[in-house]
């Protein structure tokens, strides 16, 4: 759980410092495009990640999705049968 929180943290770092670097200072043409098309990946992935948490966070099958997922839960018996009662 802390291993996928620091990774989380360092590739949100990493986003972040490529995304606030001015195409305008570099040079080379093909880096250029590179670190274009990589903010445009970035942008692209926040937005979808955006655009789930908000459907996940209003209704009532994406609290109940949110729960299950909770890595905090210990209650693994419980979701696995409230799992498999969603999916049927």
């Amino acid at each position: 759980m802390i291993q996928s929180k620091n990774y989380a943290l360092k590739e949100l770092k990493a986003d972040n410092k490529m995304l606030f670097q001015d195409l305008n200072s570099i040079e080379d043409p093909e880096i250029c495009a590179y670190v274009q098309a990589k903010k445009a990946r970035i942008l692209q992935k926040r937005n979808e990640q955006q655009n789930q948490q908000a459907w996940t966070s209003s209704t009532s099958f994406g609290k109940i999705f949110n729960y299950l997922m909770d890595p905090e839960s210990n209650f693994q018996s419980i979701k696995f049968l409230i799992y498999v009662m969603l999916c049927f």
